[in-house]
């Protein structure tokens, strides 16, 4: 069967106009072979000249019908095949007899094809060949598909004529050329395409080219035009901020001279008016005692003195209201200073703007770097796909998209372009809001001027007040001589009537006055003194001992200078703030109370002070409507600073205790506040600290009282929180038991007391980093830690150590957090570890250390215009060293911004004149390692020879540099420059002289080696101390680094420890010589020294109080020596005598006064011997104790002598045995009184 579907009219190579002029050839039906049919229809493809390429392939169905499938692509082999099969020679008389019944089929599988068939083929009957106007009447009749056209064509080739078929042919032929023109046509149509989309392709890629430059250029510009913009703008807020600080640090000091001056007028006003009115009190008291006894003689006297205190009254109140105009101006200049604060954090907070404008231009040039490698990509992928036609729609779509995405990133850019120009819109207004500030503050100044100006007007007025007052004082002076003389014509009366006159009195007035002005003096002299040794060193603390002495024993308006310079010179001193306090605190000074807590509480983390403060606000404030706001506040801020203190426990329970008394009305209010005690206790109680046992006790009957039915389960809760603050409490009292927080923040001297304290604070510190809590919270952990450093610096703030240490914990424990993810908390440590640098160097401020630790940093956190000012500040200092401060700044510039950048500070440094040879030497090694560049290391030791060619040790770094570049004859070049140039001392010069006889040793020959020798011995004779040394020159010839020709003992012998300074050092490790058998003579001579047992040695136990028996020495006490500790066993207890007590220097000095005769007295009595010499004897019991056992006494009686018993109470027991012995002596004093402990 045929399948018509496969013959539709959408295949290629189906022609309608080839067929339909095929047509117009009659045929007439007629039976023929079908294998003929097939054949004639591969011939006429053929002779219609559609080529080989086109000939379609020939398939067979089941029921061999043929069918021909159309194909662009046939198989040369395929086709060479088939012709050969069916052959080119066609007989036109044979016909297919089977194509009547193949149109048939075709026209059934048709619908309602039948009748239009039927039709034809009764046309046909008459002329069914009839062609009208060229077109054949079956297809205007029926519609035949392609099929049906191919065999219409092949019954044309058949059955037509020879001349129908050729005309046929040549008419086909003809439509072919023409169609085969339109094919050309259209190829050059589809090229010319091609070739215009080729070129848009290009003009595509030249517009997206054009478009990356432009945007290039634009950034670029962009870019410039923003940074000159910035420029602009940094150069007009630096002005403005110089031209500001100018003008406010110029009103300021205006302000305050002018300040200064009145009040130091108002103070010799106020002076003078106390000494009138003192003068006045003693005179008006005096007046007033001698008016006592007169009478009414003396009333109007009385009235007089009356008017005269009423106007010192007025005085005084005078006095005061000049006093607190005074404390008024001074408190104007302390806000005038907080508003210079404020423009400087304005200031800091434009500098900030600044830096994060400066992070988007460089996330604009990164945008920029990435839209380059877009475009360079996009680029590739076009210059790809021009290649390949096919692409090219995709291509200009994702060239488009590309160009959109330019174009948007166009827009962001100018977006971000227009944000940026709003930020400098505002930072204008910012700028202007400072210059309206300044203009405000001009203003503020001028009124406040005005104001100085009206106050000077009423010291004027003042002043002739006071004149006034001096002139009736005057006219009281007159009345009260007067007086006087009236007194002492009275008293002539009464002396006269024999009434004695109080002479005692005046007598002892006058001795008191003498004694008083003598201790004056005596004060005044030793005060003096220490002023003296404080003005030499500010920190002789027995000194500032001796005045804070003196100080506490006057008023607080004489000593308040001294103590504002005490806290001056100890701003971290608790103990002398807290003095300073209390002082004024007695002369109900308030208002200087209020400043002085505020410059020193948030510093000072002293206990005592933090209790004076609430103290005082409980007293002070009571009066208030919201007393009770302000003490609750009080406490909060006194426990959050000061909670952790081991001794805070009277801030926690006075806390509680004053939430307790607080009233309470209405349910929710009484939650509240037992919500409020129950927070209090809970802190408190797992806070470590003194007396926390009463605490927990005091919260256990709290919660018992308020809920029992929960109260044992939230102590259960908090139970081994408190056993472990508990045990810490233990713990840290043990740890803080050496510490003295009243000791002085000092510069280090050295001391063992310092040693002591230090000690201290380093093993209190490491107790708490170990977390003796066990705490998992980071924070926490930190705020302990860093309170203990708080307390420290308070006593050790001159011991750079401990600011480093607060420092690098605080970084390390923003480090932690970050790696927990607790960013917020990381970045405020962070702050705070800065801000600990920034105290650091405010206090030690020549201290190296601590800016070079500073300025690393800062460099770890990438902010390198930070250590620029780091390292400028302290450069700017004058009396400092610079020297070591250059080095490691160009070590900074190189690792952060280059060669180039150390070089510009090496630069600077040349013309520095306090910079010393070793910033050349550490530039030139730098440019040797870093830059690999030789050269330019040679030209800078040449530049440092010329400003250092006296210096000996800069002349050896440069020996060294060349011998480490093995140039022999620039070494050798150098020695001689340095060694001719006479710029060199002699003795400066050996040591050179030293180093160039071991270079000639190490690569010249015997004849140079000798002639250096020769040389450096004329320098040497020079010397006095190598006169007739020349043995030991030449030693140098023949050492090698620790190895030397003789002993030590033969080189001290020749001199040679004179010659060479570095021998000592060497033959120190002539210990590592691998030959152990050679000892040296001075080894062996140092084992012959005596040396302490040091295994016999005792501890050293330092006490406050020696015991009995032990031996004191300054700073402990140890054993007696065995001897003494044996004799001291042997003699009684010393509870044992009583007396009488021997003056020892008494009997020294009679037995120096005694005169003993230079021969001995002449002997007297019988055998001229005095029979006094043998009381002694007499009157001792001597025993001696043969051999034998038994005792015998000095005349050898009783051979036999039993020993004596006694009992436990020491006396002896009665025997018969001992009848016969020696009774005691009379004057036993020891026997005395062992009965007397019996009796």
């Amino acid at each position: 069967m045929f399948h018509l579907n496969d013959f539709d009219g959408n295949n290629k190579a189906c022609n309608n106009e080839l067929y339909d002029s095929a047509l117009r050839v009659r045929y007439r039906v007629g039976g023929r072979d079908e294998k003929l049919l097939l054949n004639v229809k591969v011939s006429v493809l053929l002779k219609y000249g559609l080529g080989e390429e086109n000939v379609m392939k020939v398939v067979v169905t089941d029921d061999e019908n043929p069918l021909l499938l159309f194909s662009t692509e046939v198989d040369g082999d395929a086709y060479a095949k088939l012709k050969q099969k069916l052959g080119l020679l066609i007989d036109f008389a044979q016909f297919p007899h089977q194509l009547v019944s193949l149109l048939n089929q075709c026209a059934a599988q048709e619908p309602g094809a039948s009748s239009k068939y039927e039709l034809l083929l009764e046309e046909s009957a008459t002329d069914p060949y009839d062609i009208v106007e060229g077109q054949c009447v079956l297809l205007r009749i029926v519609e035949v598909n392609n099929f049906q056209r191919l065999c219409l064509i092949a019954l044309h080739m058949v059955c037509g004529s020879e001349a129908e078929v050729n005309a046929f042919m040549a008419r086909n032929l003809q439509l072919m050329r023409q169609r085969c023109e339109q094919l050309s046509a259209q190829l050059a149509e589809v090229q010319r395409r091609r070739v215009a989309a080729e070129e848009a392709v290009n003009a595509k890629g030249m517009d997206v080219e054009r478009v990356r430059l432009q945007a290039g250029d634009q950034l670029k510009a962009m870019r410039h035009a923003h940074e000159d913009e910035l420029s602009a703008v940094r150069r007009d807020m630096e002005r403005l901020r110089a031209e500001h600080e100018h003008r406010v640090q110029e009103a300021l000091d205006e302000a305050e001279e002018r300040h200064r001056a009145a009040i130091a007028k108002l103070e010799a006003t106020v002076e003078r008016l106390t000494a009138d009115l003192g003068a006045a009190k003693t005179a008006t008291t005096r007046v007033e005692q001698e008016l006592v006894h007169k009478g009414d003689t003396q009333n109007k006297l009385v009235d007089d003195l009356k008017m005269l205190q009423d106007e010192l009254l007025r005085s005084e109140n005078k006095t005061e209201r000049l006093e607190n105009e005074a404390k008024e101006r001074n408190m104007f200049v302390v806000s005038l200073k907080q508003r210079v604060a404020q423009l400087e954090r304005e200031k800091e907070e434009k500098s900030k703007a600044i830096k994060k404008l400066s992070t988007l231009l460089d996330a604009a040039d990164s945008s920029k770097t990435q839209l380059k490698t877009m475009l360079k990509e996009k680029l590739e992928l076009v210059d790809a796909q021009k290649q390949s036609m096919s692409m090219v729609s995709k291509e200009l779509a994702k060239a488009n998209e590309i160009i959109a995405k330019l174009t948007k990133e166009n827009k962001q850019l100018a977006t971000k372009l227009n944000e940026r120009t709003k930020i400098a819109v505002q930072q204008e207004k910012v700028i202007a809001g400072c210059q309206d500030n300044f203009e405000r503050s001009q203003q503020i100044i001028d009124e406040r001027n005005a104001q100085i100006r009206q106050l000077d007007g009423e010291v004027e007025t003042l002043k002739i007040g006071l004149k006034k007052c001096e002139e009736t004082c005057q006219q009281k002076d007159e009345v009260i001589r007067k007086n006087e003389r009236i007194i002492g014509w009275l008293n002539d009366i009464v002396s006269k009537q024999g009434t004695p006159p109080s002479s005692y009195a005046a007598s002892r007035t006058s001795n008191t006055t003498a004694s008083n002005s003598h201790l004056s003096v005596w004060g005044s002299e030793k005060l003096d003194k220490a002023e003296d040794a404080i003005i030499e060193n500010k920190w002789d603390m027995e000194a500032w001992s001796l005045l804070i002495r003196e100080a506490q024993n006057r008023f607080i308006n004489d000593v308040r200078p001294f103590l504002e310079k005490l806290v001056y010179v100890f701003p971290t001193s608790g103990r002398y703030w807290k003095m300073y306090i209390e002082m004024e605190m007695r002369g109900r000074n308030f208002e200087k109370v209020e400043q002085l807590f505020q410059r020193c509480l948030m510093k000072v983390l002293y206990i005592d002070l933090w209790k004076l403060y609430v103290a005082y606000v409980k007293e002070t404030k009571s009066l208030l409507p919201t007393y009770k706001e302000k003490m609750a506040q009080a406490y909060d801020f006194a426990i959050d600073k000061i909670g952790l203190d081991l001794m805070s426990f009277t801030i926690w329970n006075d806390y509680v205790t004053f939430l307790k008394g607080v009233e309470a009305v209405g349910a929710y209010a009484e939650n509240q506040k037992i919500t409020a005690i129950r927070k209090v206790y809970q802190r408190a109680v797992i806070t470590p600290m003194l007396n926390i046992e009463t605490l927990w006790k005091d919260y256990l009957a709290y919660e018992q009282v308020i809920n029992p039915i929960i109260a044992d389960k939230m102590l259960m809760e908090r139970s081994k929180d408190y056993m472990n603050a508990r045990r810490v409490a233990k713990e840290l009292e043990i740890n803080l038991r050496g510490i003295s927080k009243n000791y002085p923040s000092i510069p280090p001297t050295g001391s063992a007391e310092e040693a002591k304290q230090v000690e201290s604070w380093k093993k209190y510190i490491a107790w708490e980093k170990s977390n003796p809590l066990h705490s998992e919270d980071t924070s926490l952990v930190t705020k302990r830690v860093m309170f203990a450093f708080e307390q420290c610096l308070l006593c050790m703030g001159h011991h750079p150590d401990f600011w480093y240490e607060a420092a690098q914990f605080l970084d390390q424990s923003a480090k932690t957090l970050t790696e927990k993810g607790d960013v917020t908390s990381a970045k405020m440590f962070t702050e705070e570890a800065e801000a600990m640098f920034e105290r650091s160097i405010a206090i030690l401020k020549q201290n190296m250390l601590l800016y070079f630790a500073f300025a690393d940093f800062e460099e770890g956190h990438l902010k390198y215009e930070k250590v620029h000012q780091i390292y400028n500040d302290f450069l700017d200092q004058k009396q400092i060293d610079p020297t070591l401060a250059y080095i490691q700044y160009m070590k900074f510039a190189r690792r952060a911004e280059g060669i180039k950048s150390a070089r510009a500070i090496f630069k600077r440094a040349r013309e520095d004149n306090r910079a010393k040879y070793q910033v050349f030497v550490a530039a030139a090694l730098m440019e040797y390692y870093c830059s690999k560049d030789k050269h330019i290391a040679f030209r800078i030791f040449e530049l440092g020879l010329k400003k250092f060619s006296n210096c000996p040790e800069y002349v050896l770094c440069y020996i060294d540099y060349l011998s480490h570049l093995n140039e022999d004859n620039n070494t050798r070049v150098l020695f001689e420059r340095i060694l001719s140039s006479g710029g060199l001392e002699p003795a400066q010069s050996v040591e050179i002289w030293n180093r160039f006889l071991e270079f000639e040793s190490n690569i010249g020959d015997l004849p140079s080696i000798l002639k250096v020798e020769k040389r450096r011995s004329s320098v040497l004779e020079k010397i006095a101390e190598f006169e007739g040394k020349e043995t030991a020159q030449i030693v140098d010839r023949y050492r090698f680094l620790d190895l030397y020709p003789c002993t030590l003992t033969e080189l001290k012998s020749i001199g040679y420890n004179v010659v060479s300074k570095t021998v000592a050092k060497s033959m120190h490790s002539a210990s590592s010589a691998p030959n152990p058998d050679v000892v040296d003579d001075a080894d062996q001579q140092q084992t012959l020294l005596p040396k302490p047992d040091i295994n016999q040695m005792i501890p050293y136990k330092p006490k406050v109080k020696a015991f009995p028996g032990e031996h004191p020495i300054p700073g402990g006490s140890f054993p007696p020596p065995p001897s003494a500790a044996h004799l001291m066993t042997l003699l009684p207890p010393p509870d044992c005598f009583q007396g009488p007590f021997v003056g020892v220097d008494s009997l020294i000095s009679l037995f120096n006064k005694i005169i003993l005769p230079e021969k001995p007295p002449a002997p007297k009595g019988d055998h001229g011997m005095d029979a006094r010499l043998f009381d002694l004897p007499n009157s001792l019991h001597w025993t001696v104790e043969n051999e034998d056992g038994n005792l015998t006494n000095h005349f050898g009686l009783n051979n036999k002598i039993k020993k004596r018993k006694f009992n436990s109470g020491g006396i002896q027991l009665d025997d018969s045995d001992e009848e016969g012995s020696f009774s005691p002596p009379v004057n036993d004093i020891y026997r005395l009184r062992q009965q007397k402990k019996v009796k």
